[in-house]
This record gives C-alpha cells, sequence and structure tokens, in this order.
C-alpha cells in the first residue's frame, strides 16, 4: 500500500494505451487485441506529468501497429 511506483512502473500503463488512443479507423467490424509490447527509454521519465503521441498503421492484409513517442516535462524520454 505505501510503497511509491517506479518512473518506469509509471510509465508503462501509459504506453500500454498507445494502440487504444490512436485508432484510426471505425471500431465496430475492426477488432484487436495487443499481443506484443515493446518499451525503449533514452532516459528515466522525470516529475509527475507524462504524456504519449502515438499513431497507428494499418495494411490492407489486416496487420497494424502503433507507434507512441512518451514523454515528460523535459521531452522524450
Amino acid at each position: 500500500e505505501d510503497e511509491v511506483a517506479s518512473p518506469f512502473q509509471r510509465i508503462c500503463p501509459l504506453a500500454d494505451c498507445g494502440n487504444a488512443i490512436s485508432r484510426n479507423a471505425d471500431p465496430l467490424p475492426l477488432t484487436f487485441i495487443n499481443t506484443d509490447l515493446t518499451i525503449l527509454l533514452h532516459r528515466p521519465p522525470v516529475g509527475e506529468w507524462l504524456g504519449m503521441d502515438s499513431i497507428s498503421r494499418w495494411e490492407p492484409n489486416g496487420i497494424g501497429m502503433s507507434d507512441s513517442l512518451l514523454f515528460d516535462d523535459l521531452g522524450p524520454v
């Protein structure tokens, strides 16, 4: 209960939301699960505020992916 989350623990749930917030397709006929997640950080996040800018890319065969830029008050992490 009194354990404070590390900066990495705080940013992981945010990184896992990239595919949901960047959807650029009709949500009714298109469903998917996030089967693979890779998080690459250049430095530990600092400060209280974290943000994300995401984009999804889809191929005609149904394969797609999302890319997310994670950032804090100092810039990209």
